[in-house]
């Protein structure tokens, strides 16, 4: 859905162009590739949990930088504001940003237009599949970032849980890629896991101790647990 921002914002999003050099900036110039964004992004913690865009966009000056690929933001009470700058110097407009990490309670996206208004897409960890823009369990959304433009955006989010920030950035056909062989890796791991199972249950059944049983209970919470 779009919304309006008041006309103070709008010279300084239009000031945004693959010319401004920004500390947190994301110069996208890789067509088949995915890059970790994790030290381009700023955060702010919403203390009194009552901000709006257009006060996030004036707090410029109260988000940190971060400094690892993977921020970690611990256990809070309150929501978070992540904002980064992507500029696209490619040659397609199909870029995505994927933040893998899928316990996060509340994700909500907001793309800032360069007309003062701006987009957002709610999802998180209890929002359906089909509800989803991508049917997956990371949280995927469209960037639409026209050739040799720059925009701004900005995740908030909220968990009852520690939050990571394994931010990517790629092509639809990259990111879809490298989301094939993780999970390919997985099901080969589980299959593994799946194997060790029943041949520790069949050693039971077959010599009748009890400790096969056990180490059987074992490897079954084990995998549960890996692939939760």
């Amino acid at each position: 859905m779009k919304h309006k921002l008041s006309s103070y914002f709008i010279a300084f999003i239009l000031l945004l162009s693959c010319g401004v050099k920004a500390q947190d900036t994301v110069f996208y110039n890789q067509t088949e590739e995915n890059i970790l964004i994790g030290k381009k992004i700023a955060t702010l913690e919403d203390i009194k949990a009552n901000m709006t865009v257009a006060d996030v966009l004036r707090a410029g000056s109260l988000f940190k930088n971060s400094k690892l690929d993977a921020p970690s933001l611990g256990v809070k009470p309150t929501p978070f504001w992540v904002k980064m700058v992507v500029c696209n110097r490619t040659l397609k407009n199909n870029l995505v940003v994927n933040l893998e990490y899928p316990t996060i309670d509340s994700v909500t996206f907001f793309t800032i237009l360069p007309s003062g208004a701006y987009d957002s897409i709610l999802s998180g960890e209890f929002v359906p599949f089909y509800k989803r823009s991508f049917k997956h369990q990371s949280y995927i959304f469209n960037l639409d970032i026209p050739v040799g433009e720059a925009r701004v955006f900005l995740f908030k989010v909220s968990a009852s849980e520690p939050i990571q920030l394994p931010i990517s950035i790629g092509t639809t056909k990259s990111i879809s890629e490298a989301i094939f062989t993780k999970d390919l890796l997985f099901g080969i791991y589980a299959g593994i896991i799946l194997v060790m199972l029943l041949y520790n249950l069949f050693l039971f059944f077959t010599v009748r101790d009890r400790s096969y049983l056990y180490y059987v209970g074992y490897i079954l919470f084990t995998g549960l647990t890996q692939a939760c």
